[in-house]
């Protein structure tokens, strides 16, 4: 099972776990999260460069991953990067719930 978990307060997003729902390197749904969090990170990267935002941890490991960040003072982007990404990550749990699990925290 794949847990997804996203902080918009906090800019952050933690992905741990596989989905089982095939062989590994074969695991379609696994491949589409993985591809949801390294397009994050590939766009955060993008954003630091431009001054946009500024990266406090950025771990990605097979089965994790631990996105955190700051958007910087023109750093509207981030949030439509993560909302992009989290969307498509509720998007896998609606179709295969029984392999991702997520949960967006509210904004207080």
């Amino acid at each position: 099972m794949i847990r997804a978990e996203y902080v918009p307060r906090e800019h952050t997003l933690l992905v741990r776990g596989h989905a089982g729902s095939g062989d590994p390197g074969r695991d379609l749904v696994c491949a589409g999260v993985s591809a949801l969090v390294l397009a994050l990170r590939e766009e955060l990267l993008q954003l630091e460069e431009a001054g946009a935002v500024s990266i406090r941890r950025l771990q990605l490991e097979p089965g994790f991953a631990d996105i955190r960040c700051i958007p910087g003072a023109h750093g509207e982007g981030t949030e439509l990067v993560f909302d992009t990404v989290v969307k498509g990550l509720e998007l896998l749990q609606k179709l295969f719930g029984e392999f991702v699990e997520g949960r967006r925290i509210p904004l207080k």
